[in-house]
């Protein structure tokens, strides 16, 4: 079994789960996202370990995977510029894998995901929103501030749903 998630929805989750605030540390976004796991019996990716993983292979922590206070340190200011140099985080069995931004007509990533040409428009669009807001603008982004581009591209607290499926894997 497997599950891919966009980049942009990954960032998408995080912002919603750290309230808009880039200076969250990724131990309290992974609290967050666990609990919301729990909670509603849904998880990002195949199991409830992924989310939590996936943003330990980002910020370099890999070999300390057993030490959930090192991402203490980490803030998601850290590893945003990250997640949107990448394409999609990749889940399977046998770990988390996040696939580099490739120059392609997106045809490959629409028939994963099972997007139609006007929802992939949509996803790209918000993709380039990010970047241009998090990356391009080099500003310093105030919580208030990344509330409001929230709003004005419509992440919501329903992105926790649309990126997670039901199930019991733990």
């Amino acid at each position: 079994m497997s599950a891919v998630l966009l980049s942009q929805d990954f960032l998408g989750i995080c912002l919603v789960l750290s309230c808009g605030n880039v200076d969250t540390n990724l131990a309290e976004i992974i609290k967050r996202a666990e609990l919301f796991q729990e909670t509603q019996n849904w998880h990002f990716g195949i199991s409830r370990t992924d989310f939590r993983n996936s943003l330990y292979v980002l910020a370099e922590a890999d070999l300390l995977r057993n030490s959930f206070e090192c991402m203490t340190s980490v803030t998601l200011r850290d590893v945003l510029t990250k997640i949107l140099k990448h394409e999609s985080v990749y889940f399977n069995d046998e770990g988390e894998y996040w696939d580099l931004q490739t120059e392609h007509d997106g045809s490959y990533i629409r028939c994963v995901l099972g997007y139609g040409d006007e929802e992939y428009k949509a996803k790209s669009a918000t993709k380039q929103s990010m970047v241009e807001f998090f990356i391009n603008s080099g500003d310093i982004h105030k919580p208030e501030e990344v509330r409001e581009f929230m709003a004005q591209t419509g992440l919501s607290e329903s992105i926790l749903y649309s990126c997670s499926r039901s199930g019991n894997s733990s």
